[in-house]
């Protein structure tokens, strides 16, 4: 129990509990959101790509939909096109040299470089957002990854806490059946009474009971000296050669 307790106090178990409850959700919720990312950095991917093919070519870029959509871009557009016709409209009753030509031409060169801007600064505007998301890809892939280590760190630690567990369960149990037997001996040792007689007193001997050296001494001489002259004559016996 101790060990079990200096584990769980090493390896802050209760915090790690509300961690892996928590794990699985927060998996989910990355692998959703690193889906979503993916898909984002695709679609900005293949904008970028377009973006980047075209290089510094403005007309070029006016006809990229996501560039084209812009209200800003529609809306110099638009005044562009009464531009030009409030032109075409001067020019019917002046020269290029009248002041009205020059200044609605003026107007028009006014209007075709806010246009170009305006286009400059979406295209920076596709850049930025494919890095950001390319990056925020990146980051949830790390966060992802980062959280699979953590969650099989959790895992390797509550094993070893279900180890320590049942290892003090299987003991607890062990040394609440040896409580059990002892406390049953002691009572029935109690209970009962035994009565004792000292029939002879044990004493030490002075020589060994065994082996009884002399006896087995008598017993080899006798047994070779019988069994010795037993065989002579049993070998003169056979014996029927001259």
């Amino acid at each position: 129990e101790k060990a079990l307790q200096e584990y769980m106090r090493a390896n802050d178990i209760v915090t790690l509990q509300d961690k892996i409850a928590i794990t699985p959700e927060k998996l989910s919720e990355f692998n959703a959101q690193l889906i979503k990312a993916e898909t984002r950095r695709k679609e900005l991917e293949s904008l970028y790509s377009k973006v980047m093919a075209i290089g510094s070519n403005i007309k070029e870029a006016e006809t990229i939909p996501a560039i084209a959509s812009d209200p800003t871009v529609q809306s110099l557009r638009n005044q562009i096109l009464k531009a030009e016709q409030n032109i075409e409209e001067l020019s019917k009753k002046y020269g290029k040299k009248h002041p009205a030509m020059i200044r609605a031409e003026e107007e028009l060169r006014v209007l075709e470089q806010k246009k170009e801007q305006e286009i400059k600064r979406v295209i920076g505007t596709i850049k930025n957002e494919y890095e950001l998301a390319r990056s925020n890809e990146q980051n949830l892939r790390r966060m992802l990854a980062s959280s699979k280590a953590e969650a099989l760190s959790l895992n390797e630690k509550f094993i070893q806490y279900g180890v320590l567990t049942r290892e003090v369960e299987t003991n607890r149990q062990l040394y609440d059946a040896l409580i059990k037997r002892i406390k049953e001996q002691s009572v029935t040792q109690e209970v009962q009474s035994v009565n004792v007689w000292i029939v002879e007193k044990a004493e030490k001997p002075k020589s060994p009971v065994k082996p009884r050296k002399a006896l087995n001494l008598l017993l080899g001489i006798i047994v070779g000296l019988f069994g010795g002259v037993g065989m002579a004559f049993f070998f003169e016996y056979i014996d029927n050669t001259i």
